[in-house]
């Protein structure tokens, strides 16, 4: 191999490493926006690509017990809105994604 095909093929490893750092970096600061915050039902629904009526005969009530109390409030009278932490929420979507 030539030199100068050496160094390009250098270059384009640095720059995928680079490329991979910062996309990472970027998610990390991605994920510190959500922490702390809290959404509603039109906010969960986007999340997952549902209709609400969806989202909660899918996700929401099958895994009642896992959610409830830290990273879900479910409501205790109709007319009454959900809750979510979304830091915990998105966290828990991405770990369980295959069980709903």
């Amino acid at each position: 191999m030539e030199t100068k095909e050496l160094i390009f093929q250098l270059m384009e490893i640095d720059k995928q490493k680079l490329l991979l750092e910062k996309q990472a970096e970027l998610q990390q600061l991605h994920d510190q926006l959500d922490y702390g915050a809290v959404g509603d039902m039109a906010w969960f629904c986007e999340r997952v690509n549902m209709s609400a009526g969806n989202a909660k005969e899918r996700i929401l009530y099958p895994f009642k017990k896992e959610l409830e109390g830290n990273i879900v409030t479910f409501p205790e009278v109709q007319g009454q809105k959900w809750q979510f932490n979304k830091w915990p929420m998105n966290k828990w979507i991405v770990e369980n994604f295959e069980r709903w």
